[in-house]
């Protein structure tokens, strides 16, 4: 019996525990416990966690003599503690343990090395913003001109690889309201509710064909899954605009349930809008055409979104996830326009007023995953399905007078439109691994795309037009896609097939009804090399689709007395091919990422502009004549100078060549942005940023842009245990003028021109706080894969980026 007893209490009686807490007497939640026998103090016999309550009881495999070290995320100390466990005291108690500046030696020890802010994978590169202090205080917007290869100009239009054509993800799923609304969305979120922003530039063929551009990837904040409630809110206030632009986020968890909800909302004043433009169109005939006008509008946008998970077991996992964006503005405005002869004798002339009653916009799309986990390691099968709206309205109208000549016939016109898109998507993806260092992934998808228009545009005292356009879509695809590692090396190859039916529908009876049918093989190729530790080399071929939105095939004429605009119903999908390499180096103190690309595009959606003598209308409409090439150089790089002082760089340079319809035109481009901070006693961080863009063409009958460097200064202070507040002053552009131009060159076609746009109040004294509750360290799961729609120009779903609600209609259609 004494031998049984002894062999029990040698197999699980010996034991040991604590409590840790911080200087203030606070529980030190998750901290590192590390138990060394005293003879071997290279190897623990055991190592844990702290839990939430900072409590921490562990079994020991003998009785002897042990030394505990107790350390936490934060603390610049270590606690250490030694204790004996022998048959008369088989249980250690330690009592409260305080961790932090326990050692003082430890205390000199002062970290050098500052965080990645840039990890590159086979076909990503992800920007890490949690490791970027200035995600405190900073929007995503903001936070996105640090992000390689993303461009964002002065007033917010995003480009990905120096282009526009590029979709928007959140945690690896679609969103069509960032995609379309990005401009608005981005603005408004709050930087640090977000983990990290990855640029897709080479998807493989599990992600959609469609979509010439890269798609963004923005992964919102995660962490351990523990109980609990946690938030941010925050709100930013300017000197040109005393309304608040608030928004926050909440997480909540019980159990296996974990649900999160964000939004926000910005608002817009005639002062921050205002603007101007000048245009000047030399026409054939020695005619000249000359519009003034002045507009602004007020009104205001919102964001909203949630996400839920319920971890049912083990192997099982339901997700969900709704996003929506909406706008109520109101533009109006006044203008002239004057047509003059070779001599400078007036030909025709108008003044105009436009006003719009209702500028409205919401669009909401929702998914719902469930993943099943095999007793296979790391396979999963994932079925998804998403549903996606859109509901837009505009009516408003515009009044002439002072008219001479006999230009047209109205004395003024009224629009009333509305647009309405619906998308149902039913996916299936299965991913299994095999051998260890491969992995094979399949899957198959199939969407219902609704597209339609009600078009109403009276000519005042001349005529009424009605129209009607259906466009219906159905897709199928199927997709295979193998990963296999190779020691220093990774490859991955992949072939999708895609086919769709287009349908075009007119209820009115105003065009004959007609369809197509496309059948497309979509293969990808990437390599990755590597070459040691520090440094990786990554060749990438792609080749994506881009289909036409409802506002690219709607044949409605709609007027204006000087233009004529429709769409075209005959349009078909477009191809784009790439090639990329890139190499990283991360090191210590310094990373640098390096990438060379060349795209191509034969039969790309363009626009087609020119004037029309007969009616003496500037013509616009849309085809797929666009010949484009780009080659793009992108570079960034990050630089911890001293442990305190912080440098980085983002820049590119291109070359954009287009050829359409016997014009062609290139030319090449540089975006720039650089910032320094520094880290100043009480707690304060001072940062300057600058970024700088030239002179660029994105069609083959314009060049534009080209602007004064655009400077941000701000200081920043943490406020409150563990940082929890955050106020930040912030000055825009405190030197050089308040205006800002951006002048658009016409250099092709049968007419040429120039126009000059002006933007105010480009001077700003702004203050950003924020504020972060609660104690949740949550993550509401993502399953392995999920439903990604990434199609379409023109229309719900285009992936224009730049997706601005408050330029919509602002200017007088002339």
């Amino acid at each position: 019996m004494a031998i049984l007893a002894t062999v029990c209490l040698s197999a699980g009686a010996w034991s040991v525990q604590l409590r840790a807490v911080d200087t203030d007497d606070e529980p030190e939640s998750y901290a590192t416990c590390r138990i060394f026998a005293a003879a071997d103090t290279v190897k623990a016999a055991v190592t844990g966690l702290t839990d939430s309550v900072g409590a921490f009881t562990a079994k020991l495999p003998a009785a002897g003599a042990y030394i505990l070290r107790l350390e936490s995320a934060g603390q610049l100390g270590q606690a250490r503690r030694t204790f004996t466990l022998d048959a008369a005291n088989p249980d250690a108690n330690l009592g409260t343990i305080v961790t932090g500046g326990l050692d003082e030696n430890l205390r000199e020890i002062t970290v050098t090395a500052q965080r990645p802010l840039v990890v590159k994978q086979i076909d990503r590169i992800g920007y890490d913003i949690q490791a970027d202090p200035d995600s405190k205080v900073l929007t995503l917007q903001e936070m996105l001109r640090r992000v390689p290869m993303v461009s964002v100009d002065a007033d917010g239009t995003i480009k990905v690889n120096g282009s526009s054509n590029f979709v928007i993800y959140k945690n690896g799923r679609p969103n069509n309201s960032l995609s379309k609304n990005a401009k608005d969305i981005l603005a408004a979120i709050p930087a640090s509710m977000i983990k990290s922003v990855e640029v897709i530039t080479e998807p493989g063929a599990r992600y959609d064909a469609e979509g010439i551009g890269a798609i963004l990837n923005i992964v919102t904040v995660d962490d351990a899954v523990i109980d609990g409630v946690t938030g941010t809110v925050s709100a930013r206030v300017t000197s040109t605009d005393w309304l608040p632009g608030p928004n926050g986020y909440i997480t909540a968890q019980v159990g296996k349930v974990t649900l999160s909800f964000n939004g926000g909302a910005n608002f817009m004043s005639r002062k921050t809008t205002k603007s101007q433009n000048k245009n000047v169109q030399y026409l054939p005939g020695g005619l000249t055409h000359t519009q003034n006008q002045n507009g602004h509008s007020k009104g205001a946008v919102a964001w909203f979104g949630g996400e839920g998970s319920w971890e049912i077991n083990k192997k099982n996992l339901l997700t969900f996830e709704f996003n929506g964006f909406a706008y109520n503005v109101k533009p109006n405005g006044s203008g002239t326009s004057v047509m003059t002869g070779a001599d400078g004798s007036v030909i025709s002339s108008y003044a105009a007023t436009y006003d719009y009653d209702k500028y409205q916009y919401f669009d909401m799309d929702g998914t719902v995953n469930y993943e099943l986990q095999t007793s296979r390691k790391g396979e999963t099968l994932t079925a998804s399905y998403m549903i996606s709206t859109t509901d837009q309205q505009n009516k408003g109208g515009q009044a002439y007078s002072d008219i001479v000549g006999n230009a047209f016939a109205y004395t003024g016109t009224k629009t009333d439109t509305k647009l309405k898109f619906y998308e149902h998507t039913f996916q299936l993806d299965w991913k299994r691994p095999f051998a260890e260092k491969h992995t094979l992934e399949t899957g198959a998808k199939y969407v219902l795309r609704d597209n339609h228009s009600n078009n109403i545009n009276e000519y005042t005292g001349v005529n009424t037009e009605h129209t009607q356009f259906k466009h219906l879509t159905d897709i199928g695809a199927v997709y295979a896609q193998y990963t296999g590692r190779f020691g220093k090396w990774t490859l991955r190859g992949g072939l999708r097939y895609e086919y769709s039916r287009l349908k075009a529908e007119y209820p009115d009876g105003s065009h004959d009804n007609f369809a197509s049918n496309l059948s497309d093989w979509v293969p990808s190729a990437s390599a990755s090399w590597s070459i040691n530790d520090a440094n990786s080399l990554t060749l990438n071929f792609a080749t994506r689709i881009n289909r036409p939105g409802i506002s690219y095939l709607d044949p409605t004429h709609t007027y204006t007395p000087t233009t004529l605009s429709y769409g075209a119903p005959g349009l078909e999908s477009a191809y784009s091919r790439s090639m990329k390499l890139t190499y990283m180096l991360i090191k210590q103190k310094f990373n640098i990422n390096f990438s060379a690309s060349y795209s191509w595009n034969n039969d790309n959606i363009s626009s087609i502009q020119f004037y029309d003598d007969a009616t003496g209308l500037m013509v616009s409409t849309y085809g797929n004549v666009g010949h484009e090439r780009t080659l793009n150089f992108s570079g960034f790089a990050q630089w911890t100078i001293t442990p305190k002082t912080r440098f980085m760089i983002n820049s590119s340079v291109s070359r954009n060549s287009f050829r359409q319809e016997g014009y062609s035109l290139a030319r090449w481009s540089f975006f720039g942005f650089g910032r320094i901070s520094q880290d100043l006693p009480w707690k304060l961080t001072a940062e300057i940023g600058c970024f700088y863009m030239s002179k660029s063409c994105w069609d083959v009958y314009s060049v534009s842009g080209g602007m004064r460097p655009n400077y941000n200064i701000s200081l920043r202070k943490s406020l409150l245990k563990e940082d929890r507040l955050t106020v930040a002053v912030m000055v825009q552009n405190p030197i050089g003028s308040s205006t800002r131009h951006w002048r658009t060159e016409t250099v092709n076609g049968n007419y040429l021109g120039w126009s000059d746009s002006k933007q105010f109040n480009q001077k700003a004294v702004g203050i950003v706080v924020s504020y972060r509750f609660g104690s949740l360290k949550a993550q509401v799961k993502k399953t392995a894969a999920s439903i990604t729609n990434d199609d379409m120009v023109g229309g719900a779903g285009n992936g224009g980026g730049s997706g601005s609600s408050s330029g919509q209609g602002s200017s007088m259609q002339q």
